[in-house]
């Protein structure tokens, strides 16, 4: 039986973020072993919905996981917010 992780949800007022992103891009890692060692595939897809991205990463079976980023660009810097899966070269 999967456990469910401890979630932790409180009340938002939605009136304290400045910004939103409606059509993100999104990054995914495909994951797989490579003699003892892990190698990446990395991709962007857009004009998707979350679904799609992972509908299409199931898609992939030649992957072992995945990880799947959101792409926040702030001008000059790039960066990555996870949203699923595991990155297996990342010590927790």
């Amino acid at each position: 039986m999967l456990l469910m992780p401890e979630l932790n949800a409180r009340p938002v007022d939605p009136r304290d973020t400045r910004w939103e992103v409606w059509s993100p891009a999104y990054r995914v890692f495909l994951w797989s072993r490579s003699n003892e060692a892990w190698a990446s595939r990395e991709f962007e897809l857009g004009a998707a919905d979350v679904d799609d991205v992972l509908d299409w990463i199931r898609a992939q079976s030649d992957a072992e996981m995945f990880t799947l980023y959101a792409t926040v660009d702030r001008g000059d810097d790039l960066g990555l917010v996870r949203l699923a899966g595991t990155d297996p070269t990342r010590s927790t």
